[in-house]
């Protein structure tokens, strides 16, 4: 049967994406471990106002993100402490990125897993956390993951304290992570970018919380613009490269650019109007190099007088 030229029979449809272009605001708080309320209905926003600041730990949501590899996850915002003045004692302000058991509820600190940071006035650590206690960042239940220091200054009662917290997914079973902290003026601590093992394995995250301790014994923590920034490393463009036939086999093979991590669907049409023809919605990217290649078996000859293809990218859950 007669089939056209190679350089007619590729068209793509470019389908490349982020997974998000603009921060997500972390909504819906509530207290998992403590006593602490909100103020005028700010548990709805992502500005929570507490009642109260020692001994809590809150736990605000957003939409379920899986990261894929390559793909980042940043938490950003600040929070001033009143209540007391001076210096706020070390290692009791935290705050991470976890995956909840399910909806966070009110008094329930059980099997959240995940990474988060601690503000002290000294050594600075990054711990992941495996859920095996109930508040999301008991210290038994971690593990260190980097340490960092200070550089001058202290965290202070009365002041703004800006912080942040980034995971990345590097490869199957590692994460790469790095935070700050600052109060502008004389306080900074940056957490260098680190691998570790992954927590939690299936690199799933849909909730932000923050540990108050026991000794800040202060009336007030006042959160502002709490929110999360889904990204992704610098990926190439979703292109077809070459498109080469077998006449012995009928075979034709597809080669297009790729990210590792992600998967394709190829789609065959003859017209460029409908798309009948799902060749396969489950092809994954080499994990290796920017490009992937796949085989569509005795296909010459049975693809009609002429065929177009289509490669896209397959949203993941």
């Amino acid at each position: 049967m007669a089939y056209v030229p190679l350089r007619q029979l590729a068209f793509l449809l470019f389908a490349l994406t982020k997974l998000s272009a603009n921060p997500v605001p972390v909504t819906n708080w509530v207290t998992t471990n403590g006593d602490a309320g909100f103020s005028d209905g700010s548990e709805a926003t992502n500005s929570p106002v507490t009642t109260d600041s020692d001994a809590e730990t809150l736990v605000g949501s957003f939409p379920e993100v899986t990261l894929a590899t390559g793909q980042s996850i940043t938490l950003t915002g600040n929070v001033i402490i009143t209540g007391r003045t001076g210096v706020i004692p070390g290692n009791q302000i935290r705050w991470g990125l976890f995956d909840a058991p399910s909806t966070p509820k009110t008094g329930i600190g059980d099997n959240y897993v995940g990474v988060w940071a601690a503000a002290n006035n000294g050594v600075c650590d990054i711990r992941s956390a495996d859920g095996s206690t109930g508040n999301p960042f008991s210290s038994s239940a971690t593990t260190v993951i980097s340490t960092a220091s200070s550089v001058d200054g202290a965290t202070r009662f009365d002041e703004t304290l800006t912080f942040s917290l980034t995971i990345t997914r590097f490869d199957d079973t590692q994460i790469t992570t790095s935070g700050t902290l600052t109060n502008s003026v004389d306080f900074e601590v940056e957490w260098p970018e680190t691998n570790s093992p992954a927590s939690p394995t299936s690199f799933v995250y849909d909730s932000v919380g923050f540990l108050l301790g026991g000794t800040t014994d202060a009336t007030k923590a006042t959160y502002a613009n709490v929110e999360v920034d889904y990204g992704v490393d610098e990926a190439e463009p979703l292109a077809i490269s070459s498109i080469t036939t077998d006449t012995a086999t009928g075979e034709i093979t597809l080669t297009w650019t790729s990210t590792p991590g992600r998967v394709y669907s190829i789609d065959t049409s003859s017209d460029l109007v409908t798309w009948p023809i799902n060749i396969d919605d489950n092809v994954p990217a080499e994990e290796e190099g920017n490009v992937t290649s796949f085989v569509i078996e005795e296909a010459l000859g049975n693809l009609g007088s002429r065929a177009f293809f289509r490669v896209s990218e397959v949203p993941q859950p």
